[in-house]
């Protein structure tokens, strides 16, 4: 097993496949907030326990699901991979906007992490700093559906812009800074669709399908560019090193894949909002038993 403490190009250099599966990346940026953020989760979750507030199984598994899949986003050899391959830059960042962040959301992780903060914190900081209005009021405007859908949609086509996109290639800064944005604008886009418990939200069911429905449109759009695309827009240099494929195939089957398997995952999450709508409209009908007793007999 080997571990990478950054993302310098020349720690990358000789690495096979074999590697790359064996292959931690203790980054210094995002690996400690996701250690607080489990932490956090697990401590509220034992708290909450003691006062018997317990979150269903199913919600605690959706939470490491998420923390699964991000971590191998943003800490295995496909970190790696996505520096000097299309492709797998293309499998990291739906692992990050498209499974990780609503599998998070679907743990319903507010409450836990609230009530994980060390009390001092909690009510001397946490807690001003959520009502104090300079926050409250940005922090309110961004979830709102239509921004938080405006801000997904451009963080995703901006940063498939030749420029943007080989700047985040070339550069720690912009890498880091792309994959913060991921997170934040995917954080804003799936809080709408989901409504982590204990919030609500203000699309109805056919109003989220409505919203995925749009989201896959600009996915299939961005997608269908560099999928077709006439010329190499993005600058890595390793893919045959990996995939055996010259940058412009390559270029051509991360394309794909952020076409194909996006929508198969927005098309994911449309079936699902559908099946828990139905399932709740099946919970309000009352069963056959108590429609036939309901039922007059004649004198």
């Amino acid at each position: 097993m080997s571990i990478a403490y950054a993302h310098a190009g020349e720690v990358h250099l000789g690495l096979s496949w074999t590697d790359l599966l064996t292959h931690f990346t203790l980054d210094p940026v995002f690996l400690p907030p996701m250690v607080l953020l489990v932490w956090l989760y697990l401590r509220g979750l034992r708290l909450r326990r003691e006062r018997r507030m317990i979150l269903p199984t199913w919600r605690v598994v959706c939470f490491g699901a998420g923390v699964v899949a991000l971590a191998l986003g943003l800490f295995s050899g496909l970190d790696i991979l996505a520096e000097s391959s299309f492709t797998g830059h293309m499998i990291q960042h739906m692992l990050i906007m498209q499974v990780g962040t609503p599998l998070l959301l679907l743990g319903a992780p507010f409450l836990p992490v609230v009530r994980g903060l060390p009390r001092v914190l909690r009510w001397k900081a946490f807690v001003p700093m959520a009502n104090a209005r300079w926050v409250r009021g940005p922090v309110l405007m961004l979830f709102r559906p239509v921004p938080a859908f405006a801000v997904y949609a451009l963080v995703f086509a901006f940063w498939h812009l030749p420029g943007f996109h080989n700047a985040a290639i070339r550069s720690d800064f912009f890498h880091y800074l792309q994959h913060a944005s991921f997170g934040l604008g995917s954080l804003f886009f799936w809080w709408n669709l989901i409504s982590p418990y204990p919030f609500t939200t203000r699309l109805n069911p056919f109003m989220r399908v409505g919203w995925l429905f749009l989201i896959s449109v600009v996915n299939t759009a961005v997608s269908s560019v560099v999928t077709w695309s006439k010329g190499v827009l993005y600058n890595y240099a390793d893919t045959e090193r990996y995939l055996g494929l010259s940058p412009m195939n390559d270029q051509a089957l991360g394309g794909a894949l952020m076409w194909v398997m996006g929508g198969m995952l927005y098309l994911t999450a449309i079936g699902a909002i559908f099946a828990v709508y139905a399932a709740g409209e099946t919970a309000k009908e009352p069963g056959r038993g108590k429609v036939l007793s309901d039922v007059p007999r004649r004198a």
